[in-house]
């Protein structure tokens, strides 16, 4: 797994927040100086461009970025690339499907949990934005949810919850039309307050929306690897196929992958993904990976109604045992310290402008 050293920028998101004009007395830094820095170091520092609130570690970061320019005389691209070697290269998995009902945060919790399980630091995002429902999959209680996180008065380490399996989990909101109507400066802060959380682990699991709204493909478009989840049904795997269409068509960078699930018999298994890995081929130009399948099985189903995962309460179960190998063929490339990503904040930074165009621009790509 991803494990390289940790503690070497000052921790964001916790402790006194200071207004612009405390921070230049403070830092002897002068305003338009910080502005500066909040545009050329905005995935480093996490707020909005145009905030006026800055805790303890951003303060530390503006002073460290001050002297490294000004003082030591590096120019913006190598401060950047220093920043970027200190901080954890975080791989993130996005678990995603053209329609519901299809097992997605099924697959999201237990593929989180079993890579727990492998040693890495695990963080699930409840991605579905306004209709949440990890928590209760995991039967947890959520200790806060998103709406805390997007209350800049919130300290970052105070969001997370304990989930099983030594996983954290940022838990959504359940029925909330505030976070399923983001505008761009809302969807802007809540990329940048994840990115901030997600640097303290080695991976990052969102369970997404389904569908291809835009909010969907901001979070598929921080992604190393697209987990696209279909079932038998017809609609399912058209819906599917809609999902790695617009995917490819926004140019998003991270690796496709196809699991059937609920799947009644290999053979069945076989020619859904041969249908649409065709169909990929063919008008694409694209062949997405094959993960395999989920056979429908009827502890997994029991494991959700009871509000406990599989891979902790059943983990001698045939699907307990495939969610691993899922998980390991996912995080392989992270073995032995190797990054699978291209960072998070250069994702980030590219991630966050994408997103805001396109929710400005209030499209969605047709399937």
């Amino acid at each position: 797994m991803i494990m390289q050293q940790r503690g070497l920028l000052p921790a964001a998101g916790s402790g006194v927040r200071r207004g612009i004009r405390d921070v230049s007395r403070i830092t002897g830094i002068e305003q338009a100086r910080i502005r500066f820095f909040q545009r050329m170091f905005s995935g480093f520092l996490g707020e909005s461009l145009d905030s006026d609130q800055f805790d303890e570690g951003q303060v530390a970061l503006l002073s460290r970025v001050d002297k490294l320019v000004f003082t030591d005389g590096k120019s913006i691209s190598e401060v950047r690339e220093e920043l970027a070697r200190e901080q954890q290269s975080v791989q993130v998995i996005s678990v995603t499907s053209g329609k519901g009902g299809v097992g997605k945060t099924t697959v999201a919790v237990n593929l989180a949990i079993a890579a727990a399980g492998r040693g890495a630091r695990t963080l699930l995002f409840d991605g579905d934005m306004g209709m949440a429902n990890v928590h209760v999959f995991t039967g947890i209680r959520p200790r806060a949810t998103v709406m805390d996180l997007m209350d800049r008065r919130t300290p970052l380490e105070s969001v997370l919850s304990d989930g099983p399996g030594g996983i954290k989990i940022l838990c959504g909101g359940s029925g909330v039309a505030a976070l399923a109507g983001l505008d761009s400066r809302g969807m802007e802060h809540l990329g940048r307050q994840l990115a901030l959380l997600a640097g303290a682990f080695d991976l990052l699991v969102i369970d997404t929306g389904a569908g291809i709204s835009a909010d969907v493909l901001h979070f598929l478009g921080m992604s190393d690897d697209i987990v696209v989840v279909a079932t038998p049904d017809i609609a399912s795997t058209l819906d599917a196929y809609g999902v790695i269409k617009a995917s490819r068509q926004a140019e998003l960078n991270g690796r496709i992958h196809l699991l059937v699930n609920q799947v009644q018999k290999g053979e069945q298994y076989e020619a859904i993904a041969e249908r649409i890995c065709k169909c990929a081929e063919h008008f694409l130009r694209y062949t997405p990976n094959v993960l395999g399948y989920l056979p429908r099985d009827r502890a997994l189903g029991l494991a959700n109604q009871n509000r406990s995962p599989l891979v902790t309460s059943r983990p001698r179960t045939a699907n307990a045992k495939r969610f691993r190998r899922l998980a390991a063929a996912l995080t392989a490339d992270t073995a032995g310290g190797e990054p699978k990503g291209n960072g998070l904040p250069h994702r980030m930074e590219s991630l966050v402008h994408g997103l805001k165009t396109r929710a400005d621009a209030q499209r969605q790509i047709p399937c």
